[in-house]
């Protein structure tokens, strides 16, 4: 039995008969918005009391220690706080509370705010964000390391620590263990000049200054550490018997997020570090790897001259934006020099983490530490592989010291289903399989948030058993000098209304069942250690190479194709098999996307596994090259179990024709199961690899177009290979159709199958609440299917009255029916793999409000004898509410709203309701619904085609105003428009180009993205039609590249 869980154990059950410890009872409800309200009672001595909900100033003051550990509950790896389970739900601070700016942007201030908000949400944690160079701001370098930490001020800290142990909110603490400008002017500069980082084109001015350096020491300094350690010793000390501290985050890398400095971020262009520093030890751990054999190291870098004592590391390769390059094609850069330095690079920033983690673990074991993680396939962080070297998320997962991993989207990334439900994803599912506890911090790049989303987010990392602080905001996008005047923020502040939103985490996290993620059949093997081969600049900025990581974004974007597909799967990192190939034993089959280096174990380990009936799914560029990158198709030959010669049909990228292929009109094994003769791709860059099939016993089931001797895909017994991309475009849909993308993705089914491999399994998590009046669902895969309701726990239950199933999620009525034996059965379809609240509704005689969402009722006033419904209401100012109304079967009727401006107007006549979504001018509207005679509407609605506008967009992205007025697309652009009408309502808003009809939306916002194909100039009009058929439309001409 775990030693922590048994000291709770015991020292609870004590408490508790000796009367110093209550029995807490938990009652849960629901109040009219869908919100699950929770009551507590506490029984102590016999007598019941009510607390109630929790609102402002109720949590209560922390007075004494704690101590937080990792405990895994129910299969998921959960932060445990004093013996009790503790969500983590709070605001997480991305600036300095402390420093220079600090002052002037108001941090110290803002921090106390956000203890306000977590403590009147019932939120329980903040994140508080401590610069080294805000406690120490002297000009004068200590003497010591040990006068380096008697003099820095902590009374800041220890004010808000205070404050937020008053208002009952723990706090992690991230100490920056960057220096103040002290530090660098030690001993004459020396630190400046012998190891502060800098790029591989800096270069000294005459007056002393770096030119193409960061204020950043090398990672591992050892002047560093030295002086670090000392100043993080007395913080330790000093906070870890505080009653708030709950943990501490690692501040590694650049950004703190694990990453060397470069790519344009912040200010840091280039490849770093190449400080005197990093090139002496460079030296010194060459001499480690090559056991001080010079003739093997000149040997290895093909360099008859390089000594151990002189060598310097190699320049990066230049770049090559081309279309047939060693990005897309090759092994990206071959030389030893830059395998070595690679390595070397990624070794030096895992000794910086690996000291501070143990250091935070020897002074204070009894608090967690947690740290920013690289990312598993398929969200790993490709486009920083190469020069930032963000790919060592297996280390974090393996690492004793290191108890839990954040990761740090935007509110925007869940707006792509996919990436939420399979990159997020599979990015808890694995650090919780290695016991990490995980959370993000979600940082708001879009004003105002639409509220679903925030929403979604709440139940999907609530069922994931994941927590969520949500940032503080105010930082710079890129620095100062890059950030847009009219975009000065990362991100901003979350709103009023959208805290409103967040608060209901607390309760979500008292009610929603916690997702166990199941041990899949079918895994990705991934190796993210090539993708930091490849010879391109990877980085934020638009001007960088657009063709950058192409076969690692090409991997990573095949797992979000399975996952357009409804297909799950775990994740096995390399080295993991390496250490323990035994592992592959629990997947009938294995996926091999673009791992186009390989060294000889792995490919053995491969091979064994093959030959013991294991599938083998190979795509892309896998195994043509080994591990340092020199062509080797023997490889690929032996995971294909062929031993005949192999060869490469090098295709022609700029000829369509030399690129497209298709599927075989019939076979027999079910791959190409309704998909025979397809055409799958028009614009596969990769070379592809040739043999006799025939010979070699391979069936051929796609094939080049312009040359049907070279296969595509093709499979002999368990072995299948997909020698073309895979995925890459699977965001944006640029280089496929619309119909070549759903091929794909029913291929992948297909594969599921070919391989036993069950896909059909839903998994749904449903929370019963007084009697199954809610439902919470989740599916992973796309699912249609029953849902039923048990309604005999009702208080008001009648079996002859008719109710309507209502989606809570996105305000839709599903169905509306009579009980057949106590109980509501109806079908429903979850396509948008997202979490969704299922609830019901009484219809009543006459028209009623039957739901409202971000918004308070105050009465609802049905007036039989002038047959007029009046909605009074309480809202937001400036945020869109929707209100869903009862109709009762009436059937004519006018709507007005006072005091704001009506949306749209949507009526289901299978549950025979309203749904009305509307602007509000201030916080309080009155909504009348008038039944009786039509009133005639004479006045078409209002249309502006608002995106996009006089810009050049690169794939939906607004660089820049254009010259010459009109606007330039370079890929996708999403176009949008504003339509309203007063009177009947909105009906839809058609989108054209060049007088061809593309697409209708019914739903405001109004809005279509345009992927397809063209050039040149081009028109793109909008038609608005009322629920009456009155219309208005609106064009704008426009440059499109591609």
């Amino acid at each position: 039995m775990n030693k922590n869980y048994l000291f709770c154990l015991l020292t609870v059950l004590m408490l508790i008969l000796s009367g110093l410890v209550p029995i807490i009872n938990v009652n849960a409800d629901v109040d009219n918005n869908g919100t699950f309200i929770v009551e507590h009672q506490i029984i102590s001595n016999g007598h019941m009391k009510t607390l109630g909900n929790h609102g402002a100033g109720a949590r209560p003051t922390l007075t004494e220690p704690c101590k937080s550990w990792v405990e895994v509950i129910d299969g998921v790896p959960r932060l445990m706080v004093n013996c009790k389970l503790m969500p983590i739900t709070g605001y997480y601070g991305c600036v300095g509370v402390n420093g220079p700016s600090a002052e002037e942007h108001g941090h110290y201030e803002k921090y106390l705010r956000h203890i306000d908000y977590a403590a009147d949400g019932n939120l329980n944690i903040i994140n508080l964000d401590i610069w080294w160079g805000g406690v120490d701001m002297s000009d004068i370098p200590p003497s010591t390391p040990e006068e380096a930490a008697a003099r820095c001020d902590w009374s800041k800290i220890d004010s808000i620590m205070d404050y937020a142990a008053s208002k009952g909110v723990y706090v992690i603490i991230l100490f920056r263990w960057r220096p103040y400008y002290w530090w660098y002017t030690m001993d004459n500069y020396k630190n400046y000049y012998y190891c502060m980082q800098r790029n591989n084109t800096a270069y000294m001015e005459d007056s002393g200054i770096i030119n193409g350096s960061v204020l950043m020491p090398s990672f591992a300094a050892p002047n560093l550490l030295k002086y670090a350690d000392e100043v993080m010793k007395s913080m330790i000390n000093r906070y870890k018997e505080h009653p708030v501290l709950l943990g501490w985050k690692l501040s590694l890398g650049w950004t703190t997020e694990n990453n060397y400095p470069g790519g344009g971020y912040y200010d840091s262009n280039g490849w770093f570090d190449y400080s005197p520093f990093m090139k002496e030890h460079f030296r010194i751990w060459l001499q480690n790897r090559y056991n001080n054999d010079l003739d093997t190291f000149r040997d290895a870098w093909e360099n008859s001259s390089v000594t151990f004592d002189t060598v310097e590391p190699p320049q990066p390769p230049e770049a090559d934006d081309g279309l047939d390059n060693n990005v897309l094609n090759g092994p990206g850069d071959i030389r030893r020099s830059w395998y070595d330095w690679q390595i070397f690079r990624l070794e030096m920033k895992k000794i910086e983490r690996d000291h501070f983690a143990a250091l935070y673990k020897q002074y204070d074991p009894d608090h967690v530490v947690v740290a920013v993680a690289g990312h598993p396939f398929p969200d790993e962080n490709i486009i920083a592989g190469a020069n930032e070297l963000v790919i060592d998320y297996y280390d974090y997962a393996t690492n004793p010291n290191i108890d839990g991993v954040m990761v740090c989207p935007h509110i925007d990334y869940f707006e792509s289903i996919t990436q939420m439900g399979y990159g997020i994803y599979n990015l808890f599912k694995y650090f919780q399989e290695h016991g990490k506890f995980t959370f993000i911090k979600l940082e708001k790049w879009k004003d105002p948030v639409p509220p679903n989303s925030i929403e979604s987010i709440l139940y999907f990392f609530t069922a994931m058993g994941a927590g969520i602080l949500w940032d503080m905001g105010g930082i710079p996008a890129f620095g100062e000098d890059l950030t847009p005047e009219d975009y000065p923020e990362f991100s901003s502040e979350y709103a009023e209304a959208e805290r409103a939103i967040i608060n209901r985490s607390w309760y979500l996290t008292q009610t929603v069942p916690h997702f166990l993620p199941r041990r899949e059949k079918f895994a990705f093997i991934d190796d993210p250690w090539p993708s930091a081969m490849d010879n391109q600049e990877t980085g934020y900025m638009e001007d960088k190479y657009w063709l950058s990581c192409y076969k690692g974004l090409d991997r990573y974007a095949a797992g979000f194709m399975f996952g357009c597909a409804g297909l799950e799967f775990d994740v096995v990192q390399a080295d993991e098999i390496i250490i323990n190939p035994e592992l592959l034993n629990d997947y009938k089959a294995v996926g091999l996307v673009n791992i186009f280096r390989m060294n000889e174990t792995f490919v053995n380990i491969l091979v064994n596994y093959r030959n013991n009936e294991g599938g083998l799914f190979i795509a892309g560029r896998t195994g043509v090259f080994d591990e340092y990158g020199a062509q080797d198709i023997s490889k690929l030959q032996r995971l294909l179990g062929i031993s005949i010669p192999i060869s490469e049909y090098k295709v022609n990228i700029t000829k369509p024709q030399d690129t497209t292929w298709n599927f075989v009109s019939s076979d027999a094994s079910g791959l190409i199961n309704g998909i025979e003769g397809k055409t799958v791709d028009n614009y596969s860059f990769y070379h592809i690899p040739t043999f006799d099939y025939d010979a070699a016993g391979y069936t051929v089931i796609g094939y080049l177009s312009s040359n049907p001797e070279i296969a595509t895909v093709g499979y002999k017994d368990k072995v299948v290979f997909w020698f073309s991309r895979l995925g890459w475009d699977v965001g944006i849909k640029a280089l496929r159709t619309e119909e070549q993308f759903n091929t794909v993705c029913q291929f992948l089914r297909n594969l599921y199958d070919f391989y036993s491999v069950n896909h059909d399994e839903t998994e749904q998590f449903e929370i019963n609440n007084i009697g199954g009046w809610y439902k919470f669902l989740r599916t992973e895969d796309p699912y249609y299917g029953p849902i039923s309701f048990d309604l005999t726990c009702l208080e008001d239950y009648n079996p002859s009255n008719e109710y309507i199933i209502y989606n809570w999620s996105n305000m839709t009525p599903v169905a509306k029916l009579k009980p057949v034996e106590d109980k509501l059965i109806t079908e429903i379809n979850l396509k948008e793999l997202i979490p969704y609240l299922i609830g019901i509704t009484k219809c009543s005689p006459t028209p009623s409000f039957v739901a409202a969402e971000w918004a308070v009722f105050e009465e609802g006033e049905w007036n039989e004898i002038n047959d007029l419904l009046t909605i009074n209401l309480e809202t937001k100012k400036n945020t869109n509410a929707k209100v869903a109304i009862y109709l009762s079967n009436r059937d004519n009727y006018t709507i007005s709203l006072d005091n704001g401006t009506i949306l749209s107007i949507v009526e289901d006549n299978f549950t025979d309701t309203l749904l009305i979504e509307f602007q509000p001018n201030n916080t309080q509207a009155v909504l009348e619904i008038l039944f009786g005679e039509e009133i005639e509407d004479d006045t078409p609605p209002d249309l502006k085609i608002k995106r996009p506008l006089k810009y050049l967009y690169i794939f939906d992205r607004e660089i820049m105003p254009t010259i010459f007025g009109d606007p330039i697309i370079l890929g996708k652009i999403t176009i949008k428009a504003n339509a309203m009408d007063n009177q009947s309502g909105m009906d839809k808003v058609e989108f054209y180009i060049d007088d061809v009809l593309k697409s209708n939306d019914t739903e405001s916002p109004y809005q279509w993205t345009w992927n397809g194909f063209a050039e040149g100039k081009h028109t793109i009009k909008a038609i608005a039609y009322d629920t009456k058929g009155k219309s208005a439309s609106d064009d704008i001409l426009v440059w499109r590249v591609f």
